[in-house]
């Protein structure tokens, strides 16, 4: 099956590869870095959720 084209102004192209890339920035210094974010913005990212009790095992 044939994947089906879309077309977007060359613009908007760009700026949704922009935003991506500014996405993958923002989850990589949460990852790595020491910055903080609240559990709501984790999830809008796809990042794994803290739970309280992390390290009691």
């Amino acid at each position: 099956m044939e994947e089906k084209m879309i077309y977007v102004p060359y613009g908007d192209f760009v700026n949704g590869v922009m935003a991506r890339a500014d996405l993958d920035s923002i989850r990589a210094i949460i990852v790595e870095g020491t910055g903080y974010c609240s559990e709501d913005i984790k999830a809008v990212l796809g990042l794994p959720m803290e739970t309280k009790n992390a390290g009691t095992d």
